[in-house]
């Protein structure tokens, strides 16, 4: 059963969702979102013979609740990634910098400079 929250908007979905999978278990199936005609719309849909209209309350008390800028696990995670990853594009490995006095540690400063180089080239020059 799916039921419909209109004019709902500024919402973190994976948030939203752990929050509501958090509260109703396996009784829920997931969180969709439409916006039609400017009229944005979250959908709750609860596994098939789960009345849903029975948790309408509490699903917009959670609503009322959300943070949309608040992040989940994996989202502080993936974030604190790109971080990093954007430090370490901003001071890329100098090969020349080892020198050729030990040539095992320049071939792997050679190695890491190159992916470093693909890392950018397969992402897009960015995070």
């Amino acid at each position: 059963m799916d039921i419909q929250f209109p004019n709902t908007s500024n919402i973190n979905f994976e948030l939203l969702d752990e929050a509501l999978r958090d509260q109703f278990g396996s009784q829920i199936d997931g969180i969709s979102y439409s916006d039609v005609a400017g009229t944005a719309t979250l959908m709750v849909h609860f596994k098939e013979g789960v009345n849903g209209e029975s948790h309408r309350q509490r699903i917009q008390q959670i609503l009322a609740a959300h943070n949309p800028n608040a992040k989940t696990t994996r989202q502080q995670e993936e974030e604190a990634l790109n971080q990093q990853r954007q430090q370490n594009l901003a001071n890329p490995l100098d090969p020349a910098a080892f020198g050729a006095a030990n040539q095992p540690i320049r071939q792997l400063a050679d190695r890491v400079a190159w992916l470093e180089k693909e890392s950018v080239r397969l992402t897009g020059g960015g995070a």
